[in-house]
């Protein structure tokens, strides 16, 4: 298989994946880099909360509470 198509397999079976954060960018081929901008962030818990597995809602739920508390501490959180 060669690269191209590893690649296209990886992005398939990634944008497919009930695990993977939908808008957020890490199955989003054309996306280089992730913004986590607020709107991003809030499309990602509304996904989370309606069709992500219990497990990784689980995760990014106490993932988000931390980052909130990092935020509002002042410290950089991306």
């Amino acid at each position: 298989m060669s690269a191209c198509e590893a690649t296209d397999h990886l992005y398939e079976m990634m944008s497919e994946a009930d695990f993977v954060p939908k808008h957020f960018g890490f199955a989003e081929r054309d996306w280089r880099f992730l913004h986590p901008t607020p709107a991003v962030l809030a499309r990602t818990v509304w996904w989370a909360m309606r069709e992500a597995d219990p497990e990784v809602r689980g995760l990014m739920l106490e993932n988000g509470r931390e980052a909130m508390k990092h935020k509002l501490r002042g410290r950089r959180i991306f």
